[in-house]
């Protein structure tokens, strides 16, 4: 019950160090840049 989400069972290693690296991003990005992302692709697994 830490809050910590188990991602290893719906995700890939791939996806998994992609989520990684966009985190590790997030403090110096800037709200345009984080608009330029698409959302509602359709690999996102619903998420």
């Amino acid at each position: 019950m830490s809050g910590m989400p188990a991602f290893g069972p719906t995700h890939s290693d791939d996806e998994i160090w992609n989520i990684t690296a966009f985190v590790m991003r997030l403090p110096g990005m800037t709200e345009d840049e984080y608009a330029s992302f698409e959302t509602g692709s359709s690999t996102d697994h619903g998420h």
